[in-house]
């Protein structure tokens, strides 16, 4: 039996609205920008999820960056540093394009049957109340060092840099043992030390790598992909390390970009959490992830993105056990990431297996949406 010409008419043009909407989903999304996503978006996420298999509790805070602007900006591997910057590191084990492995102190080893009888954390812009074991120096006086060497070494100043985490450990001591059956012996170091983590951010955004939301992990073509940050452990200024993998900014390619709500990334989010997939969440926030030049494999871009960290299996009938281990608490699953294109709309893909997944998507303008 042939179909009437206008009978098949309608049928293609059924076919061309679905298309049309289908490629218009993301268009139909409210874009903002980022003073409008600050003003809307509440400070913590807390709300109580009923799944099929169990009840997940969310109470954490979101992170909004106080900019004025997001733009689009392209990266690339801090350069070496030059060696006049490190006459006093005696200890240079490693100092390649975006990585450096520094010591002041060449035989400040400490061996591994050794740890700190104690290790006190701050984080969450906490301050810290104590001194580690044996060390004058306060921790704004530590504080001020580091940024000063940071500064000296890269040229960063505090606005490039957010520290997320400080460590107090005390002296070093031999053990043997584990958990309640662990024997202290003789000390190893005369000082403690302190810890600080500094992440870098770029245009006051922090990046994060957003490597782990996929199945597949390290492909080669993301192996300049990663969170900047570095570390400095220190004890006095004659005794200091640094560990540091940063970005140097190339240049801006849109001063300013509309991107979508929290509300927009929430609802991808919450459909991992009723899949039974998504059990915990340690960290919301609005940053940048990096994806790759087309043309330069070198030259990364800066999108952004609303990125959660927490404990993640595709196993929705497995439940979160929690263990002890030389008295650190662990659980039996691991704690991965989900992206959300703040522009796009949409998760990454976790069963992504492309080499070029993280090129350069189209990008949404101010221009393009008015």
């Amino acid at each position: 039996m042939r179909l009437k010409s206008n009978h098949i008419g309608n049928i293609l043009a059924g076919i061309l609205i679905l298309i049309i909407g289908l490629q218009c989903t993301a268009c139909a999304e409210t874009y903002w920008s980022i003073k409008q996503v600050a003003e809307s978006t509440p400070e913590r996420w807390t709300e109580s999820y009923d799944t099929p298999w169990r009840t997940i509790s969310i109470d954490v805070e979101i992170e909004v960056p106080t900019v004025e602007k997001i733009p689009i900006v392209r990266v690339h591997r801090m350069p070496a540093v030059q060696d006049e910057k490190l006459s006093d590191y005696a200890g240079t084990v490693r100092n390649v394009e975006g990585s450096l492995r520094a010591d002041k102190k060449r035989d400040d080893f400490v061996s591994g049957d050794s740890r700190p009888q104690n290790t006190y954390s701050y984080t969450k812009g906490q301050t810290p109340d104590r001194k580690p074991e044996n060390v004058e120096m306060t921790y704004a006086e530590a504080l001020k060092l580091g940024y000063k060497e940071m500064e000296k070494i890269w040229g960063l100043k505090e606005d490039n840099l957010r520290i997320t985490k400080v460590n107090i450990q005390d002296c070093f001591y031999y053990y043997s043992g584990k958990n309640e059956s662990m024997v202290w012996g003789k000390r190893e170091t005369d000082q403690g030390r302190y810890i600080m983590v500094f992440a870098q951010n770029m245009c006051g955004i922090d990046v994060e790598a957003a490597t782990e939301c996929y199945d597949i992990l390290g492909l080669d073509s993301e192996k300049n992909f990663y969170s900047p940050y570095c570390y400095i452990s220190l004890s006095d200024i004659q005794n200091i390390k640094i560990r540091a993998s940063l970005y140097q900014e190339k240049n801006v390619v849109h001063e300013d970009v509309p991107i979508l709500s929290f509300e927009s990334a929430k609802k991808a989010f919450e459909a991992e959490i009723y899949a039974g997939h998504l059990r915990s969440v340690d960290v919301v926030k609005l940053c940048y992830i990096p994806y790759l030049d087309k043309k330069d494999k070198s030259i990364l871009w800066l999108l952004p993105a609303w990125y959660v960290k927490g404990l993640y299996t595709r196993d929705s009938s497995q439940e979160v056990e929690v263990f002890t281990e030389n008295g650190i608490e662990n659980e039996n699953m691991e704690r991965l990431e989900l992206v959300f294109d703040a522009q796009g709309g949409k998760l990454l893909d976790y069963t992504d297996k492309r080499k070029d997944r993280r090129s350069v998507p189209p990008i949404m303008t101010w221009e393009k949406i008015h």
